[in-house]
């Protein structure tokens, strides 16, 4: 059975993960563009990048948490704040493209499905589920004990931290 500090925390990740990641370059895009003077789909096409290592690494990332479960998210929110520190520091195309395939790589091991292997890695598959939703708002079950990768939301945010000297380091969402 999962309990509440633990699908509150899954949850929280979670929306986090998402947030800095997937999200994070349609608030973004148009200010990085602006303020390095790209185009969108230049800018876009660093994103595109990240779900080309996701998409290889898949296997090897079940692989990983099927043998290590929660140790495994953790690593993929170390790989992904790392890539995001890249990307708030990028003033090129060539590292603001590497900070988008570390953070792909990142992404794949603490998104969703490696969240959910690793609950029900550390819940046993036939623990009983009293959650219909994680926070994230996912359909799928959520069953475990471990509390999952919560230094993400501290970690994960250094990518975006405001740099001095970039506009769109500083900006804020209103």
């Amino acid at each position: 059975m999962i309990g509440r500090p633990t699908a509150a925390a899954v949850g929280l990740t979670q929306m986090v993960n998402w947030g800095v990641s997937y999200y994070a370059v349609g608030v973004f895009a148009p200010v990085i563009a602006a303020d390095l003077g790209w185009s969108l789909a230049r800018t876009h096409a660093g994103f595109s990048l990240a779900l080309v290592p996701m998409a290889l690494s898949s296997g090897a990332a079940g692989r990983l948490v099927a043998a290590r479960g929660s140790r495994a998210l953790a690593a993929g929110s170390v790989l992904l704040a790392l890539g995001l520190a890249m990307l708030g520091t990028s003033g090129s195309f060539s590292v603001h493209a590497a900070g988008w395939i570390v953070a792909g790589l990142g992404m794949r091991l603490c998104l969703y499905e490696a969240a959910f292997a690793a609950l029900v890695r550390a819940g046993g598959t036939g623990a009983p589920c009293r959650r219909s939703r994680c926070w994230a708002g996912s359909p799928r079950p959520c069953s475990g004990r471990w509390v999952i990768c919560w230094p993400k939301p501290a970690a994960g945010a250094a990518g975006f931290w405001p740099m001095p000297g970039s506009r769109w380091r500083r900006h804020r969402c209103s």
